[in-house]
């Protein structure tokens, strides 16, 4: 049977400067990984023996996937150790979900005077739907409700992996029957951050986006796509074709210093332009600075207080579970429930702005829809 081919998907945020040498999971984690995966997949739970895995694969790549948390090894062979899921899973999911969303959809509407009141005091210069996408289909539904979930130990956000690296994995069988699930919703947040403050995109996954994680990361691995050479040049003119110490740090630093008023250097202004943050020497994206942190509360309490019960019994359902490829490898549930979350999220934030209740991103050919924002 030929190997099926998959998409690899990390919750966690890493960038490849600061990762353990030789511990980057994406190295093993790519179309390598497809062959190993499809015969563990034909053979179920154990039927793919580790030492025959290692002869027919390679032990270096078999034991890279362990160690990136793809595969365990019980008995032997070679279960799941990570969420998988296959194009035969697309009717559970799609059944699993009929009609669950609308009404998530209209207890938020139905609360929709609290969430404006929240945020009309921004005063930053969008209007609501954009601020409500950003705070409450972003930083809210992808973030403190997340944390709210797995306080109640539906879902997991966190796994340490033996390489000191803290994401889970989920795997996507590349799919037509799976690409709205995969690629398709709003649900994917980039950071590039320092823990205190990100240049953020926010969208779904249905390209490559230009923004500055991801750039990041493409410019460590060598692999800056063609399109964006001359973003690359501008790159180097700011940081230094070596990017120098702490460049994180530093392109931070000239955003924050440009969004205080201050001076911001020209090359670093270049970038900031690039990348869809800046236009005309001046931000063209919402900035968000600490006293926004009330705001968000104020949309949490509300969110929790209309919807967490209704997602967290949703979530807690035991019939999707076992209905799914995984179940009989054992893989962790309440990983699973971290990325049937973002599904159900995810068709939420697209319902939300489907009512023009959050702005609705525009498409960018190649890229996906998303918008941006800076985080103080």
């Amino acid at each position: 049977m030929p190997a099926r081919k998959f998409f690899y998907f990390f919750y966690g945020d890493f960038i490849q400067s600061v990762l353990p040498p030789g511990d980057d999971p994406r190295r093993f984690l790519s179309h390598r990984a497809d062959g190993v995966l499809s015969a563990v997949l034909e053979a179920g739970p154990s039927g793919l023996g580790y030492r025959e895995a290692c002869v027919r694969y390679s032990a270096g790549l078999v034991d890279g996937l362990i160690r990136a948390g793809l595969f365990r090894v019980e008995t032997g062979g070679l279960r799941l150790d990570a969420p998988v899921f296959l194009r035969e899973d697309a009717h559970a999911l799609t059944h699993f979900l009929a009609g669950e969303i609308p009404p998530l959809a209209g207890r938020l509407e139905a609360s929709l005077p609290a969430l404006h009141a929240a945020v009309r005091p921004l005063n930053n210069g969008f209007d609501e739907k954009v601020n409500l996408y950003h705070l409450l289909c972003g930083a809210v539904l992808d973030g403190t409700f997340f944390d709210y979930l797995s306080s109640r130990g539906i879902l997991a956000e966190s796994r340490v992996h033996p390489s000191g690296l803290d994401y889970i994995l989920t795997v996507y069988e590349d799919a037509p029957e799976l690409n709205h699930f995969s690629n398709r919703l709003l649900c994917s947040c980039n950071r590039l951050s320092d823990g205190r403050r990100s240049l953020q995109s926010f969208g779904d996954a249905d390209g490559e986006r230009l923004d500055f994680y991801r750039f990041f990361n493409w410019k460590q691995a060598g692999r800056v796509p063609e399109a964006y050479r001359k973003v690359g040049q501008d790159w180097d003119a700011a940081l230094g074709p070596a990017a120098g110490e702490n460049p994180v740090s530093r392109i931070l630093d000239a955003a924050e210093q440009l969004a205080a008023g201050g001076h911001c250097a020209p090359p670093f202004l270049r970038l900031l332009e690039d990348f869809g943050y800046c236009a005309g020497g001046a931000y063209c994206v919402p900035v968000y600075r600490r006293e926004t942190e009330a705001v968000l509360q104020q949309l949490f309490t509300a969110v929790s207080g209309c919807i967490g019960e209704a997602a967290g019994e949703l979530l807690a359902r035991p019939g999707l579970y076992a209905a799914l490829s995984v179940f009989p490898h054992g893989v962790s549930r309440e990983e699973t429930a971290n990325e049937l979350y973002h599904i159900v999220f995810g068709l939420l934030n697209e319902e939300l702005a489907a009512r023009g209740i959050a702005a609705s991103p525009p498409y960018r050919q190649g890229e996906g829809r998303y918008l941006k924002a800076f985080f103080l």
